[in-house]
């Protein structure tokens, strides 16, 4: 019974791909996003982060505690609540998770499967942080790294990609206490070749080598002669008979 249990979960173990960290903002494209402003204006604190993608994809958010605030970046020279710079636009709508003792995580899981998804995140206490970033297919975890930021705390660029059409959830902590913010969260819904993979090509057809050509024995000396006499012969026999 054991041998039987142990083979049906080797049999139905699904396959799952190879699930790469993304610090470049150029990787994923901008083919489908989560914008914040849906949930209001700056400062607001909505009371439910579930909405839809800017293709009208839907995906429910969750924090792991408290409510999210709506803030709006703007540059040095004006006061706001979040400062823009090194990635993060002046006007760009991010959502803000409460300053807790701990890591507080803001989850979001989608109603279709994705490629990638990645976007900006910031630490609120404006100095060197460190993010965690968790994918999943389903239940299964796909990916879950720490990337540090550069010394000065500015926003990093934070995502993961698979080589298969296969995240459903993304989770962006951060490996300490504080809260922190996130911009416009961008989604890859095509496989592209990234370098990070590898990818196996088809197996080329091969084909069955050709025959090499014979050549054509050239006629020899003797023959050429064996047949100049013959048609001599009856030139000659010919002509006797004629006469």
């Amino acid at each position: 019974m054991r041998r039987f249990l142990l083979l049906l979960l080797c049999v139905s173990a699904p396959a799952f791909g190879n699930a790469i960290v993304i610090t470049d903002p150029t990787v994923i494209q901008s083919y489908d996003m989560i914008n914040w402003s849906q949930f209001g204006s700056d400062m607001s604190t909505p009371m439910s982060l579930s909405g839809h993608t800017s293709v009208y994809e839907q995906f429910t958010g969750q924090l792991g505690s408290g409510h999210a605030t709506i803030v709006v970046a703007c540059n040095s020279s004006a006061y706001c609540d979040w400062q823009s710079g090194n990635g993060i636009n002046s006007g760009d709508t991010l959502v803000k998770t409460p300053d807790t003792a701990s890591a507080d995580p803001l989850s979001i899981t989608l109603s279709r499967p994705m490629y990638g998804v990645g976007g900006y995140i910031q630490a609120d206490s404006g100095t060197q942080f460190t993010a965690r970033i968790q994918a999943f297919a389903g239940v299964n975890s796909v990916l879950d790294m720490l990337v540090t930021s550069d010394a000065a705390g500015d926003p990093l660029y934070l995502g993961a990609l698979d080589n298969s059409k296969e995240i459903t959830r993304v989770v962006y902590s951060l490996n300490g206490a504080g809260g922190f913010a996130l911009d416009t969260l961008y989604f890859q819904t095509y496989f592209i070749n990234n370098p990070g993979f590898i990818v196996n090509p088809p197996t080329p057809i091969q084909q069955p080598p050709l025959a090499p050509a014979v050549a054509a024995p050239e006629p020899s000396a003797a023959a050429l002669l064996f047949l100049g006499m013959l048609i001599v012969g009856l030139k000659l026999k010919t002509r006797f008979a004629t006469a």
